[in-house]
């Protein structure tokens, strides 16, 4: 059973796989779908089941066939396996975007909603996010990166953002609740680096570098502008 160029991902919040082609699956692939419990969306365009050791088999093997296809697989979460969850990559999930979100609830429910994110949005994580009735204390407990490292200092800028997007203000100083920034725990500890870990770091690193030599390019044509108005205002 085999077949090319599919991305298989996982909905932690729906509990489900979910199997991506590149084109329309063979007759006889989409049969085996069907036994497999696998059900087509068309509004995601592509195959999805809920998780269980049948379909995460199944999956597995038809994803993982070719050295191709096992380089495409964002690796499941089965805890009896020990094995670690990525559904979106290091780099994606680290880049933040402004949020709807709903500073005014009690802290404790914003504390429940955090706790829930950053766990869905980086399952290779671990965190201890608590709260009382105006504080919320936030810690990136263990990961599989360095403490010092490029990688963990993104995931805490990540979840500090996320904590101050809650964090509304009306004047002044007057916050909705102290303690809006993420931290390391004393006890952190850095757990291990699998092949498919290191491999979204080597990515992440190669996105820094495109990113960071756009930002160069874009700083020096700025510059580039600004003399030129210089200029031309002296004239």
């Amino acid at each position: 059973m085999t077949q090319s160029n599919i991305n298989m991902v996982l909905n932690p919040e729906l509990n489900g796989v979910e199997l991506y082609f590149d084109a329309k699956p063979a007759k006889q692939i989409i049969t085996e779908l069907k036994a497999n419990s696998f059900r087509f969306s068309s509004f995601k365009t592509c195959w999805y089941a809920k998780q269980n050791e049948k379909t995460l088999k199944f999956a597995q093997e038809l994803t993982g066939a070719t050295a191709e296809g096992i380089e495409n697989i964002i690796p499941l979460a089965i805890k009896k396996q020990n094995k670690t969850v990525i559904t979106l990559n290091l780099w994606d999930s680290t880049r933040f975007t402004e949020l709807q979100a709903n500073g005014k609830q009690p802290v404790k429910a914003i504390a429940t909603e955090v706790r829930k994110h950053v766990k869905a949005r980086f399952p290779q994580c671990k965190f201890s996010v608590t709260s009382d009735h105006n504080s919320i204390s936030f810690y990136i407990v263990s990961s599989p990166y360095e403490k010092e490292s490029v990688y963990l200092k993104a995931i805490k800028e990540y979840c500090t953002s996320l904590l101050q997007s809650y964090n509304y203000t009306t004047y002044g100083n007057n916050n909705n609740f102290y303690g809006a920034y993420a931290n390391i725990s004393y006890d952190y500890t850095q757990t291990e680096q699998t092949k498919a870990i290191k491999a979204d770091m080597q990515n992440f690193d190669d996105n820094l570098t495109e990113f960071e030599k756009a930002e160069e390019e874009r700083k020096q044509e700025e510059f580039r502008l600004w003399e030129l108005k210089r200029e031309q205002d002296i004239l």
